[in-house]
């Protein structure tokens, strides 16, 4: 059981004493980089552009940021002494203190700028910059927290397969990719799951939840050609959050608890980047390792059945 129901009063105030000693030292941080960014566009008497006014929201969003890293790590420490969160309400308690946090910086403007920066845009312009992107900042944390719950429930259901001989395990995989068209493809995904397999039975979980999630971004990419979004009005290159977003869309992950399975192998992918290991604190563990290959494992069976499917409409 985690702690907030056992004294709230006093670890709330634990909570946001930690917070404001740490609050001191995002303000000096992002002062000392708005003083910097206000200095270089003086120098080059451009300090009431457009440019000056972008980079002024994206300092701003940074600081809050910040201050949601900052407040989620202390709600963690606190409330559930640094133990996977478990509960929908256990998201939820989070998520409201994080947006207790969020919603009063969202009007505020840096006294050193406020007055060029309301002669550049209108205040409703630069609010609704802020808002949306501290909604999606928002958004990120809530569904990496809810991924850290669903792997808690399959973990404590015991939903997790028990992974079988290497060679086991390779034929059956490549027994599912009867469906994929591409040969080549085929042959990469079937040399990529028989590594990963080989790094699970070594123990070597990194290298395994970073080969699954590249079999994942390989398939939906070449096989389904997910390779291009429309954001903000621009064509850019899909990331593999977009893709599992895409494949949810169309039919492929037609449950949303499979979409946010596939999504868990995404985030554990992302710590193929030291930084984000170091940032969240976490270590890769079998676990995540285990779930990673289950995971694969049934998209590709969902794979052969929507493409089951496709034919069928087809005829």
């Amino acid at each position: 059981m985690d702690k907030k129901e056992h004294n709230p009063k006093k670890l709330e105030q634990l909570a946001q004493n930690m917070f404001n000693r740490g609050r001191e030292d995002i303000e000096s941080e992002i002062q000392t980089k708005l003083v910097e960014k206000i200095n270089y566009f003086n120098r080059r008497g451009t300090l009431e552009s457009g440019m000056f006014v972008n980079e002024a929201i994206k300092i701003h969003t940074e600081r809050i940021e910040k201050f949601l890293i900052l407040r989620l790590r202390i709600d963690k420490e606190v409330f559930f002494d640094n133990q996977p969160i478990k509960t929908n309400e256990d998201v939820d308690f989070i998520m409201k203190n994080l947006k207790e946090i969020a919603e009063p910086q969202k009007s505020v403007v840096f006294s050193d700028v406020e007055s060029i920066i309301n002669q550049r845009i209108r205040a409703g312009h630069l609010k609704n910059s802020i808002e949306r992107n501290v909604a999606i900042f928002l958004s990120k944390i809530k569904r990496d927290l809810i991924i850290e719950k669903d792997k808690q429930i399959l973990l404590a259901k015991k939903e997790v397969e028990q992974i079988g001989p290497k060679t086991e395990e390779i034929q059956k995989f490549g027994a599912l990719l009867q469906s994929i068209e591409n040969e080549r493809l085929r042959n990469i995904l079937v040399r990529d799951f028989n590594q990963a397999i080989f790094c699970l039975k070594n123990e070597l979980w990194k290298s395994c939840v970073v080969l699954c999630g590249g079999i994942l971004e390989g398939v939906f990419n070449i096989e389904f050609g997910m390779e291009k979004v429309k954001k903000g009005g621009k064509s850019l290159e899909m990331s593999l959050e977009d893709m599992i977003d895409t494949a949810k869309d169309i039919g492929i992950l037609p449950k949303k608890h499979d979409a946010d399975l596939a999504q868990a192998v995404r985030s554990f992918r992302n710590y193929v980047h030291i930084k984000r290991e170091i940032k969240d604190n976490h270590s890769i563990d079998d676990a995540d390792a285990h779930i990673s290959i289950n995971v694969v494992k049934k998209i590709f069976r969902m794979i052969e059945k929507f493409k089951e499917e496709q034919k069928k409409v087809q005829k």
